[in-house]
């Protein structure tokens, strides 16, 4: 009887080197690369001996996979393989996960795994018992700190862990393809034809490594795209802008459309963005004057709109705004401001109204597959 497995990750190129390792020793293969893969599958419905389940997944993790698996009474066990420290993993597991697996991972090792997990799940079947399954653990779980679960899984201001433990998973990842690709290579399961993309894939990884690397001179710069709230990293700005606006007497309003989605993008970009906007902005304002925001979806675009009510008349002149020979306290705020608008594929308007400016911005929605 074939064993039967199914692999859930977004990473193609390990998906390819499991399929086709697996494949060479008789196992025959299910892959699915995202969350919406696995529930259409669920809802066709399928029957395997064992899943093989990436921990890190776009916009979900995988113990919320494993708990739609087990939730949907699927009865098979579930293997995470993960290039994160097993520390990082959560103390209490549901109750389908069954081993922990650290990239990276040797094909033998994990050939070696799945076979013994399917001896175990068809003698307990056999036993009909096979809703009691014991946890195998070759990893020692120990507890996962909420605070550093909040930082990873939820929207969270910038944190130097979240930014290192993804750089550790997108090098350990790199080094998985190499490791498993050299190791397919030398065992020969790859054709003359196939060789060369082989070669180009290992390099290609061994520059996402170098990248990688590069990034950590350099931490404080998020260079991942992630969802993200407008109206968290707002605050943040203001926060970082209070002594600016307090010394100026500044009164603040927000209005944020309720249940606003996640922006999908580089937050370091939004928060230049904002804060050098109303960090230029500020000069603009009388004393006592009032800064109101508003934040809301229409035809799939972010819109912004700020008012700066009671500004100096010298402000009403839209070309002041652009004119980086002002003296500023942070350089050229408008500049960098309308640079990382660019890169976010926004626009931007400046109306002139009494007394007072309005900025018209519109971001457009975006896909995490863009």
């Amino acid at each position: 009887m074939k064993k039967k497995v199914l692999i859930i990750d977004d990473d193609f190129e390990i998906v390819n080197l499991l399929k086709l390792a697996l494949e060479n020793n008789q196992f025959e293969i299910i892959a699915c690369y995202s969350a919406d893969e696995v529930k259409r599958l669920i809802e066709k419905g399928f029957d395997v001996d064992v899943i093989l389940l990436d921990y890190f997944l776009p916009h979900v993790d995988g113990i919320s996979i494993a708990k739609i698996l087990l939730e949907a009474n699927i009865q098979a066990p579930v293997v995470f393989f993960t290039a994160s420290d097993t520390d990082f993993l959560p103390e209490k597991m549901p109750e389908n996960v069954i081993e922990t697996v650290k990239k990276p991972f040797s094909i033998d090792n994990i050939i070696e795994t799945l076979n013994r997990l399917i001896r175990i799940k068809r003698f307990l079947l056999h036993q009909s018992v096979e809703n009691n399954f014991r946890k195998i653990n070759v990893n020692q779980i120990t507890s996962y700190p909420k605070e550093l679960q909040d930082i990873i899984f939820t929207e969270k201001a910038i944190s130097y862990k979240m930014i290192l433990s993804k750089l550790s998973h997108g090098i350990k990842n790199s080094l998985q393809t190499i490791l498993n690709y050299t190791e397919l290579l030398e065992k020969g399961y790859i054709e003359d034809a196939d060789k060369q993309r082989f070669f180009d894939t290992i390099r290609k990884k061994a520059e996402e490594i170098r990248s990688a690397l590069d990034i950590l001179r350099r931490p404080e710069i998020t260079i991942f795209e992630e969802n993200f709230s407008l109206k968290n990293v707002i605050k943040k700005a203001l926060e970082d802008l209070k002594p600016r606006l307090k010394e100026k007497d500044v009164y603040i309003k927000l209005n944020f459309q309720k249940n606003l989605p996640l922006y999908f993008g580089y937050r370091m970009n939004f928060l230049t963005f904002f804060e050098n906007l109303i960090g230029k902005s500020v000069e603009c304002f009388e004393n006592k004057g009032q800064l109101l925001i508003s934040v809301y979806l229409h035809q799939q675009e972010y819109i912004i709109e700020i008012k700066l009510d009671g500004i100096v008349p010298f402000c009403e002149n839209k070309l002041h705004f652009f004119d980086p020979s002002q003296n500023e306290v942070e350089g050229f705020e408008m500049t960098k401001a309308i640079l990382a608008l660019k890169d976010m594929g926004g626009k931007i308007q400046i109306e002139d109204i009494e007394k007072g400016i309005i900025y018209h911005i519109q971001l457009p929605m975006r896909s995490p597959n863009v």
